[in-house]
């Protein structure tokens, strides 16, 4: 496009066929969508660039859900589909200062709409970001910036689930400063700083962070951060009520419902992290992190009083709501070891061993659920020229999920072991085809629970090819 203007454009498409439920039979859930963008990178002069990028998508999504029932057993299966859209567009103009000096402004559009039969969501964020590099003397440079962003959104519900109020504004601003000094002939690096946001829902988070970096000779690198960090309550954990379950109780319905509780704090989290890598050589290099996560302020489900009759709806509702009465504590350890053995072979091996513990305010506890190993062994094969093998095997050991529809709301996800292949054929310089196989050592297997709404679905072993043309 020109000696100072470059373009890319993509499109693809993405489909997937059913998973199966633990007893074999088809879970209803095969999505696909549609994407297309473009991204446009201008040199305006020696100093000045300008990007501007885009995405656009349209997609299906299949589900049966297992919704609450106005007739007995009060609790059957329905089919819903949901249709997705959406797009967004993002500028960004830096500015090359002086030699130690960066400046960038940045502004950011994106609209969604989300139609299904429960809840139908249309939403428009628009974000402005500003942000200023420069340095200090010799060895500090500092960055700090400024962003607003204004989220619109409008909802329509059903019986099932709908927001009060149905449309809200938004309003997110904040501001962050760090900097990073270099001491001893960058022998030491500590860098330092905080963000400071202001929300709609929890007011003013301060999230504060300092890290270590120490280099005592060519081969060793130590290091250490302590942050903190914060989650706010989303919008449908503040305004939203759902129907979750319903319950045969001597033949009259009792209906499980989730209330919306705007009194929520933000979830905190303080974490304290050291490690240290050895190079001994240029092919390989060792890490160990370790590290300690402190949790305060976790949302829960709890059951508010007890059952009571609902003069509107004429039924049994035992309120369920989100409130801050968690806190837990996680730590472990990770290692990580690259390897290459040659030009053509490269290996990498990673082990994370964590540990958790938690508390709440009351007596009715949720275990969240951490998984206590991981294995990860990732390997690439350089065959011939234009021929690579990818492979990716990795081991997760037995977590716990929460699931509403169990009678100790906890499920029990068992441990597994999988591989992923892909050979990739490079027929020309700009083409590439790709064959993938993934989750190859079993038929099938069961990685994650959801909360409520639909049974417990197996990933299957899976196969497929492409192509990738760049121009």
């Amino acid at each position: 496009m020109g000696k100072d203007k470059f373009w890319r454009i993509y499109a693809k498409h993405h489909a997937i066929e059913n998973f199966q439920r633990l007893s074999g039979e088809n879970a209803g859930d095969d999505w696909q969508i549609n994407q297309a963008g473009f991204r446009m990178d201008t040199q305006l002069s020696l100093a000045d660039n300008l990007t501007l990028q885009g995405d656009f998508y349209d997609g299906r999504i299949h589900q049966d859900l297992y919704l609450y029932s106005q007739a007995s057993p009060y609790m059957d299966e329905f089919p819903v589909k949901t249709d997705v859209s959406g797009g967004n567009i993002i500028g960004r103009w830096t500015k090359i200062l002086s030699g130690s000096s960066e400046m960038f402004v940045q502004m950011y559009y994106d609209g969604m709409q989300r139609s299904e039969d429960i809840l139908n969501e249309d939403r428009h964020n628009v974000d402005v970001e500003f942000q200023h590099r420069f340095g200090v003397g010799f060895g500090n440079d500092i960055i700090w910036g400024l962003r607003l962003r204004h989220s619109h959104d409008d909802y329509s519900g059903s019986k099932v689930a709908f927001m009060d109020p149905v449309s809200t504004n938004d309003l997110l601003y904040s501001a962050f400063i760090q900097d990073e000094i270099s001491l001893l002939e960058d022998k030491i690096k500590l860098t330092f700083g905080s963000k400071f946001d202001h929300n709609d829902y929890t007011g003013l988070e301060i999230q504060p962070s300092t890290r270590l970096l120490w280099a005592p000779g060519k081969h060793h690198r130590l290091w250490t951060a302590i942050s903190r960090a914060t989650r706010i309550p989303s919008r449908v954990e503040a305004n939203a009520m759902v129907y979750l379950s319903g319950t045969d109780i001597a033949g009259n319905p009792l209906y499980s419902r989730f209330v919306n509780n705007e009194d929520q704090m933000a979830e905190t989290l303080w974490a304290w992290e050291a490690g240290y890598r050895f190079i001994p050589q240029q092919n390989l290099s060792i890490d160990l992190a370790l590290f300690f996560n402190d949790y305060e302020n976790l949302r829960i489900y709890t059951p508010q009083d007890s059952a009571y009759f609902d003069a509107d709806s004429q039924v049994l509702v035992q309120d369920i709501v989100l409130s801050n009465m968690s806190n837990a504590r996680s730590w472990g350890a990770e290692i990580a070891v690259d390897l290459a053995t040659g030009r053509k072979v490269k290996w990498t091996l990673a082990y994370s061993l964590a540990y958790h513990d938690y508390d709440n305010d009351h007596n009715f506890e949720i275990d969240f659920g951490f998984t206590k190993h991981l294995v990860s062994l990732k390997s690439r094969f350089d065959l011939t020229e234009n021929l690579t093998l990818d492979a990716w095997f990795r081991y997760v050991g037995k977590t716990n999920a929460t699931y509403a529809f169990s009678e100790t709301v906890i499920y029990e996800i068992d441990d597994y072991a999988t591989l992923d292949l892909r050979l990739g054929w490079w027929i020309r310089p700009d083409l590439e085809f790709f064959l993938t196989g993934q989750n190859l050592l079993q038929d099938r297997h069961l990685e994650f629970v959801q909360e409520a709404f639909s049974h417990p679905v197996e990933v299957p072993r899976s196969a497929y090819a492409g192509l990738t043309y760049k121009f």
